[in-house]
């Protein structure tokens, strides 16, 4: 009986040292999805507001780049309708204004920080990543 005691005894710090060595390694893993998540939808929502963008530049007779980057802005969902860019947003457009024949480009890129910023500061020297989206389309108007 004693002999079952000791060989017990000897192993009882054992689960928390696996804890403590797997532990980190789950968060940093967590951190990633969590990460990988974010770029997945913001890049999502980039691309569809530059698409609505461009296709309203084109069905719209002499839409101004202003009008195209106001449409992106409110397309994109990070503000209010009608309001400014959210900080980060960039909108541009080429063969704006629009006229019949005009090949337009908008393009939007969005810049967000990292949930597990920190760690990727200190592996890649930068804590952000950024979103594009591209769209062309021809005027027929």
């Amino acid at each position: 009986m004693s002999q079952v005691r000791a060989f017990g005894a000897a192993e009882r710090g054992q689960s928390l040292v696996e804890i403590a060595l797997t532990l980190p390694l789950l968060l940093i893993t967590l951190l990633g999805m969590v990460d990988v998540g974010r770029a997945y939808i913001y890049t999502t929502a980039i691309t569809n507001a530059a698409r609505e963008a461009a296709y309203y530049a084109v069905t719209t007779g002499g839409a101004t780049t202003t009008q195209v980057q106001q449409k992106a802005c409110d397309e994109t969902g990070f503000t209010s309708y009608g309001t400014s860019c959210a900080t980060g947003v960039t909108v541009t457009c080429s063969g704006c204004p629009t006229g019949a024949g005009t090949d337009v480009t908008v393009t939007v890129t969005y810049e967000f920080s990292l949930v597990s910023g920190y760690l990727f500061k200190q592996f890649l020297g930068r804590d952000t990543l950024t979103a594009t989206g591209v769209a062309s389309m021809r005027s027929l108007q």
